[in-house]
């Protein structure tokens, strides 16, 4: 393969520093704004890495000519369009926060259902056993605040009745 002479990885440089870590005023970066672009240079020399491995016929320009900041298309190969692959990294980033948000609060829900089931069986179970008698069940029951399973008491009456009888013989 080539090598790229020392006066193009030079340019590279150069021109990077001018372009990507001096101030509109034409002062230095300081080390803080260095350090939070950091994430952003490795991701994007990350996917530069996996394109030339899925596309081992690609033929990378000198640095000078690569780091070219105006080269921002794809059919241009320079490392400036490696931005839109760090903006869709983002926007992916984002995406999997609210999905984790959604994840969360559907896992919230259905623990929620499956506590208040659990409680209502415990209270029907309590119920057959004579602790206490029906409208006390129907009170503790509508307590609990889930009007699916107040209307379903019946059904989990007659269930729960069948293996209390079943258990008790």
């Amino acid at each position: 393969g080539k090598s790229a002479f020392p006066g193009s990885w030079a340019k590279a440089y150069h021109s990077w520093n001018r372009d990507k870590f001096m101030t509109h005023s034409g002062e230095s970066s300081n080390k803080h704004i260095t350090l939070e672009r950091l994430p952003q240079l490795r991701y994007r020399l990350a996917a530069v890495g996996r394109y030339l491995k899925k596309h081992p016929d690609f033929q990378l320009l000198f640095p000078g000519d690569y780091f070219d900041v105006t080269r921002t298309t794809a059919k241009e190969g320079g490392f400036e369009y490696t931005l839109k692959k760090w903006k869709q990294h983002l926007a992916y980033l984002d995406s999997e926060k609210s999905n984790k948000k959604t994840t969360v609060a559907t896992a919230n829900r259905r623990k929620k259902r499956l506590t208040e089931r659990q409680k209502v069986d415990n209270h029907v179970k309590n119920y057959l056993k004579n602790k206490f008698g029906l409208q006390e069940l129907l009170a503790k029951v509508e307590q609990i605040g889930n009007r699916e399973l107040t209307q379903k008491l019946p059904e989990i009456i007659k269930k729960a009745n069948l293996k209390f009888q079943l258990n008790n013989q």
